[in-house]
């Protein structure tokens, strides 16, 4: 006979049941789909009530629709507002920015999947060991931009078009230290 879960087995089991990790997205993105409010938050209500207006309810189809979901952001427009949105979820309460380090676990999660050729490892890299201060909403924004249209090798980068400087100095710093 099967006994009654304390209060903490019961989350554990929810947790393991809903299999939504941690370690990459799909809690990001369930986020983005319900519309999360509160940064870094998801309430119980807020999480049903997202559920019964995306009309999941049971772990099986809300495993079956962050499938569809990951599936839809190889389509640029989906990733690029599942991305902008994740500055406002992943930032701290009343923050304007995020944090350096917060801004590459993001960036490892989201970006490293989906822009193979972009250096992300040496991006990271400058932001934690040079940088090394928060990075702001326009910065964040202007990342999705520079990772598409900007030669892995840097080779294509024109300061003129109006980057935001900590591009122009990523830029600068990779080509004096030659990493590219």
């Amino acid at each position: 006979m099967q006994g009654k879960l304390s209060g903490e087995e019961h989350k554990k089991k929810k947790k393991k049941d809903l299999a939504i990790s941690i370690d990459d997205d799909s809690l990001l993105l369930v986020a983005c789909r319900i519309q999360a409010s509160e940064p870094f938050k998801l309430g119980r209500s807020e999480f049903i009530n997202g559920m019964k207006s995306l009309g999941i309810d049971s772990v099986k189809k809300l495993k079956a629709e962050i499938s569809k979901w990951k599936s839809a952001l190889t389509d640029k427009r989906h990733f690029k507002y599942f991305y902008w949105f994740a500055f406002d979820w992943t930032r701290e309460e009343n923050a304007r920015v995020i944090q350096a380090e917060s801004a590459v676990e993001s960036w490892n999660v989201m970006l490293a999947p989906r822009c193979k050729s972009f250096p992300l490892a040496l991006w990271n890299e400058y932001v934690t060991t040079v940088h090394k201060k928060a990075i702001s909403k326009d910065a964040w924004k202007s990342l999705f931009d520079f990772i598409f249209s900007i030669a892995p090798d840097l080779s294509n980068y024109n300061e003129d078009e109006g980057w935001p400087v900590l591009m122009d100095e990523f830029v600068e710093w990779a080509k004096k230290e030659k990493r590219v």
